[in-house]
């Protein structure tokens, strides 16, 4: 159990070590252009938020967004289809 302890204290030792590396160099980025690094950070959560995403809608700015967040019956059906397609494609 200390040797399990004495890992763990290490590795999060290691983990908080190199997250202060990071912002400690992108500190020193945002002081030279902020805008430059806020869009890089808002660009590297977005990706991150949308990288499993089932549907991805992009909406340029200024418009309205109106959510319906039941998948329409039709999507159902053409994901039905396509993977009836799909099978009847690797039968042959």
């Amino acid at each position: 159990m200390m040797d399990q302890a004495r890992s763990y204290k290490t590795n999060l030792i290691q983990v908080v070590r190199a997250e202060a590396d990071y912002f400690r160099r992108l500190r020193s980025q945002y002081k030279e252009n902020p805008e430059i690094v806020k869009q890089r950070l808002w660009e590297n959560t977005r990706q991150r938020m949308l990288q499993d995403a089932e549907s991805k809608v992009f909406l340029p700015r200024g418009e309205t967004l109106i959510v319906d967040i039941n998948k329409p019956p039709r999507w159902d059906r053409e994901e039905e289809k396509a993977k009836l397609q799909a099978v009847g494609r690797r039968a042959k």
